[in-house]
């Protein structure tokens, strides 16, 4: 089930690494679908 990204007054940040080595930080309000979107590019391990 997915977990909703809710905007916060103060922003907030987030950093992920992926086992392929990307990283990928994200400060302040994120779109929900951008990050899934950005989330399940990352996660497939190619390089584009």
């Amino acid at each position: 089930m997915p977990c909703p990204v809710a905007p916060t007054s103060s922003g907030g940040s987030i950093e992920i690494e992926f086992a392929a080595g990307a990283r990928m930080r994200i400060t302040g309000t994120v779109d929900a679908a951008t990050l899934k979107a950005a989330v399940a590019a990352l996660a497939d391990g190619s390089l584009r």
